[in-house]
């Protein structure tokens, strides 16, 4: 069967309340590929645009095996050509997808789009869906298994941090975080990329605090990281 392939298209037109010809980004870089479940990583440069504040990139994503459904909508704002917009995009199913951004400004709260010549855009189609895009690249997501999770053997306290230690396991690195909550809200990441490393001292932290700290491994696939799941939590106290 022969394979499709996953379109990413980014289209850009700015209106502002002073032009109708101002420029907003041309310039995109995305992987010709990505693994389910991995970090896809698409950047936007902006060019020069007439205007001032309130200028926005919306990101829709599309998945062409269900008929051209869509499965995400994003909105990202910049302040000045030249600006790199990143964005980092998670494709938890394989398959298909078409991912178009359209520029614009917003005059009173309301979406204004640049109409004229269609804003120099290009027609696409997705099925009998008409989307107007200035240019196109190509992805692929294909299912990847998950690295193999490792355990935690040790968690001690030091002065105003912890040392942690976990199982090697076979992967390309480590990642460690911690939190003051139980649920992990707000933690904080710390990556090892020497996979023969089994410990990792965290300090600079609140002294006699409780931390709740995870592990997990990953590795790397088409230059983005799967990772696995993490261990369960487990609770430090740091000393004075």
């Amino acid at each position: 069967m022969k394979k499709r392939i996953l379109s990413i298209v980014l289209a850009v037109c700015v209106m502002t309340v002073f032009s109708a010809t101002s420029a907003f980004a041309t310039t995109i870089s995305a992987p010709d590929t990505a693994k389910k479940g991995a970090s896809v990583k698409v950047t936007v440069t902006t060019e020069d645009f007439i205007g001032t504040t309130d200028n926005y990139c919306r990101v829709s994503v599309y998945s062409l095996d269900k008929n051209g459904l869509l499965v995400l909508e994003q909105d990202v704002p910049y302040q000045q050509a030249g600006q790199v917009l990143t964005l980092d995009l998670t494709f938890k199913d394989k398959g298909d997808y078409a991912i178009y951004a359209s520029a614009y400004h917003l005059v009173n709260g309301f979406v204004n789009w640049n109409m004229e010549n269609n804003g120099g855009r290009k027609m696409y189609f997705i099925g009998n869906q008409k989307i107007m895009a200035d240019c196109a690249t190509s992805l692929e997501v294909k299912a990847v298994s998950t690295p193999k999770a490792t355990s935690v053997t040790s968690l001690t306290a030091v002065s105003k941090g912890f040392t942690v230690k976990w199982k090697k396991v076979t992967c390309k690195g480590y990642q460690v975080r911690y939190s003051v909550n139980s649920n992990m809200k707000n933690a904080k990441k710390v990556t090892i990329s020497k996979p023969g490393t089994t410990s990792k001292t965290v300090k600079n932290l609140k002294a006699k605090k409780k931390y709740y700290v995870q592990v997990r491994t990953y590795k790397v696939v088409d230059g983005n990281k799967v990772y696995s799941k993490w261990t369960k939590a487990k609770a430090v106290t740091t000393k004075k």
